[in-house]
C-alpha cells in the first residue's frame, strides 16, 4: 500500500544513513537538515516503481491546472507506456537501473551549492509522498505549496556529492520493490524476461511460493497487500522512524536510559527511602 512503502522509504533512510547509535550509518548523507532531505527524497522514490499506471494514487498528486491533465498524471502515463503497463518494467532490476539513471542525469544539473536536479525530483517525489500519507489536503494549493517548499529546502540542504541523489533514488525504489516482493503478488524482477517455475515448482515446500507462473519472485511472507501482517509491520516501521527522527534531533537519547538505576534499586529506594 501506498503510505507503507513511504514510511518503509523513512525507515530505510534513517536506518542506514543516520548518525546515532539507533542506526547502522553506513551511508553518509551528512546530519541534521541534510539527512532530513536525504531521507524525503528517499521517502518519495519509495514510491517511484508505482509511477506506471496513469490511475494510481500517485497519478493524482498534482491537481489539474485548468482544463489540462495534472502533472503527476502526465509524469505517470509516460512511465507506464515505457515501462510496459503496471507492475512491469518499473519493478525490476532494469526498472531500478533506469531511475538511478535520471537520477544520475539529474544530479549533475548544480548551481553554485544549489542542488537544481535534487529539486525538481524532490518535487515530483514530495507530491507522490504526500498524497500516499494523505496529507495533500482538500485544497489544490496545498500539495503544490507543500511540493516546492520540499524542493526548496532540498535544493538548498542535499548532499553536494551528485552521487547522493541517485543513491537515495536507488535505495527508496529497492525498498518498494521488496516490500511488494514480501506480498502474495510479488515482483517481475527479472522484466523483461518472465521466466515462469518449472512443473511442479509451486509443490516445493516455502520455495514454491516464491516464484509464480507469471515469472515473478518474492517471499510472500506478509500475506496480500494490506493484510494485518503487513499493517503490524508498518506500525513497527512507524515506531522506529519517530525515535530515530527524535534521536537525530536530540529530543530523545537512548543512552540516558543506562544510566538510569537499575529496577531493584529503584524499588529499594520506594520501600527503605532512608537507605
Amino acid at each position: 500500500m501506498g503510505g507503507h512503502h513511504a514510511i518503509s522509504g523513512t525507515a530505510g533512510a534513517l536506518a542506514l544513513a543516520g548518525t546515532t547509535g539507533v542506526s547502522l550509518g553506513v551511508i553518509d548523507a551528512g546530519s541534521g537538515m541534510s539527512l532530513a532531505s536525504f531521507a524525503a527524497m528517499v521517502t518519495g522514490a519509495a514510491l517511484l516503481p508505482d509511477a506506471d499506471h496513469h490511475n494510481a494514487t500517485i497519478a493524482h498528486s498534482l491537481p489539474k491546472l485548468g482544463p489540462l491533465p495534472s502533472p503527476s498524471e502526465i509524469i505517470c502515463r509516460m512511465i507506464g507506456k515505457i515501462s510496459g503497463g503496471h507492475r512491469h518494467g518499473t519493478h525490476s532490476i532494469i526498472g531500478i537501473a533506469a531511475f538511478v539513471a535520471l537520477a544520475m542525469l539529474l544530479g549533475q544539473l548544480r548551481y553554485g551549492g544549489l542542488a537544481i536536479g535534487a529539486a525538481i525530483m524532490g518535487f515530483v517525489l514530495t507530491s507522490f509522498a504526500l498524497k500516499a500519507l494523505k496529507l495533500s489536503g482538500p485544497f489544490s494549493v496545498l500539495p503544490w505549496g507543500l511540493s516546492l517548499a520540499v524542493a526548496g529546502f532540498v535544493m538548498k540542504e542535499f548532499d553536494t556529492d551528485p552521487f547522493m541523489l541517485p543513491l537515495a533514488v536507488g535505495l527508496g525504489c529497492a525498498i518498494h520493490i521488496v516490500g511488494d516482493m514480501a506480498t502474495t503478488d510479488m515482483c517481475p524482477i527479472l522484466y523483461p524476461l518472465n521466466p515462469k517455475a518449472p512443473k511442479g515448482f509451486e509443490h516445493i515446500p516455502v520455495l514454491g511460493s516464491c516464484w509464480n507462473d507469471k515469472g515473478s519472485f518474492g517471499f510472500p511472507i506478509l500475506g496480500n497487500a494490506g493484510s494485518i501482517r503487513e499493517w503490524i509491520l508498518c506500525l513497527v516501521f512507524t515506531g522506529y522512524v519517530v525515535l530515530a527522527a527524535t534521536t537525530e534531533a536530540g529530543i530523545f537519547d537512548p543512552g540516558a536510559w543506562a544510566t538510569l538505576p537499575h529496577f531493584d534499586e529503584i524499588k529499594t529506594g520506594l520501600t527503605d527511602p532512608l537507605g
